[in-house]
């Protein structure tokens, strides 16, 4: 079931989190719900929305991650408390190869690592899964990135 994928892949991680002094919450039904789909495609997009949430987000930030179900479909949704992503860039972030230019609380632009892969990837794993995936973000309030698959039955 995704809440127990989730949960696995989230455990996984737990020396980053350590290390970037950050809370975890997980919430929702750890019954499920049940989706039809590759296991190992969807935790490739899971691990690439949390090592965002670890890159962007300052020490001792909280990562909030929330599994359900709403009508026929599966809802996840992660919600870090990083460095937001600005109107500019947010157009473009599920673009292969696109970097934004993230800035601390101080308006200076944060390096990170990476090759504007990511994103692109939890997209294309999404829709190949008859899901969607959607994003909230604003400068300094943290980023919600929204799953929903199509549950088994």
């Amino acid at each position: 079931d995704l809440h127990t994928l989730i949960e696995k892949t989230l455990e996984t991680f737990q020396a980053e989190f350590d290390e970037a002094g950050m809370a975890v919450v997980m919430d929702g039904d750890p019954t499920g719900p049940d989706v039809n789909g590759d296991p190992s495609r969807l935790r490739h997009a899971i691990e690439a929305l949390i090592r965002n949430a670890i890159q962007y987000s300052p020490h001792g930030g909280t990562l909030r991650v929330t599994v359900g179900k709403v009508g026929g479909e599966a809802l996840i949704v992660f919600q870090d408390e990083g460095v937001g992503i600005s109107k500019r860039d947010l157009s473009r972030v599920f673009e292969r190869f696109f970097r934004g230019r993230p800035v601390d609380d101080k308006g200076h632009t944060i390096d990170v690592r990476g090759m504007g892969q990511g994103l692109y990837a939890v997209k294309s794993i999404v829709e190949a899964h008859q899901g969607d995936v959607s994003i909230e973000s604003e400068p300094q309030r943290g980023t919600k990135v929204t799953i929903r698959l199509p549950v088994r039955g």
